[in-house]
This record gives C-alpha cells, structure tokens and sequence, in this order.
C-alpha cells in the first residue's frame, strides 16, 4: 500500500465507533475513535495489540483480571483469548491484528 493519507481517509462508522482501516496482508490496523460506554465480549484467533492515545478502557482478559488502561498505555491481548473492552470516556485507539482480520466478518472493531 505505500504512503497512506490517514487525514484523507474517511471513517466508518459503526455504532458508537468511527474507524479507518489499514489492511495488509499480515496485519489489520484500526484507528478507532469511540463513544463512552461502548462495551466488547469477544475472541479472535488473531493476536492484538490494543494502544491507547486519549480517554479510559476498562480491560478484562480471561485468567487474567481487570484493569483500567489509561492513555499511553497498552494491552497485549494473545490470539483466541476471551476478553472484555469496556470504553468509559470517549477514546482514540489504535488496533493491530496479526495476522489480518477478515474485515468481511467483522461489524465492530
């Protein structure tokens, strides 16, 4: 994909989430701008990494516990594990998968 425009780029948007996709072959990347209160039970076989520019998450990780994860910290979250992202103020996230995500299936980030 070369050089990407991110500014240029226009949402999606989504219940409660606006995103903007980077798909390679080997990673999904999302920027995700999303509503407070906006809460996620879910697994996927795709290792993530969770980064988070602005606001509060409130994490579950299965075997693991709860944490709330301020701005400038991240989660690393292994492929197949059940967890639990609850946004409590309004955030921006950046997201990566490896390998890709199948966005066809994929109604929120």
């Amino acid at each position: 994909m070369g050089f990407v425009d991110l500014n240029g780029m226009e949402f999606d948007v989504l219940k409660g989430t606006n995103r903007k996709v980077l798909q390679g072959s080997n990673l999904t990347m999302l920027f995700l701008d999303r509503e407070a209160n906006v809460v996620q039970d879910h697994s996927h076989p795709q290792e993530q990494v969770v980064y988070l520019l602005e606001g509060r998450l409130k994490v579950t990780l299965e075997g693991e516990g709860t944490r709330e994860v301020e701005a400038g910290n991240a989660v690393q979250i292994p492929g197949g594990l059940p967890h639990r992202i609850e946004t409590l103020t309004q955030a921006r996230i950046v997201s990566v998968y490896s390998p890709a995500r199948d966005l066809s299936t994929m109604t929120q980030p």
